[in-house]
């Protein structure tokens, strides 16, 4: 009984290390890097079938919409192809991603 105690003890730790680790640092995050110009667009996370509504104007990157019978999804190129660009645009559809997954839920 000893021994089952001083494993939920430290499973309880260890999730609430988590906990005091994870949500201060995403409401620093939501704070300091909020988007308004995407998180106030309510029909854009409530129609998501509408491709009209999804961002395309994003700085350094060409955005196009494929469509193939298995695949949809869009194709992002960098405008530019240098090692800050490449990386602006993986932190940019990274951001995308995040928001659509926060607002889904």
């Amino acid at each position: 009984m000893k021994k089952t105690t001083k494993i939920l003890k430290k499973i309880l730790l260890i999730a609430s290390t988590i906990f005091a680790v994870v949500f201060p640092s995403r409401i620093y995050n939501d704070s300091k890097y909020n988007d308004s110009e995407y998180s106030t667009t309510a029909e854009y996370y409530n129609d998501l079938t509408n491709i009209n509504l999804y961002p395309t104007d994003i700085d350094g990157v060409d955005v196009k919409y494929v469509d193939e019978n298995r695949f949809q999804g869009f194709h992002l190129t960098p405008l530019t192809k240098s090692c800050i660009s490449v990386w602006y645009f993986v932190l940019v559809v990274l951001r995308e991603a995040l928001i659509l997954k926060v607002h889904k839920n």
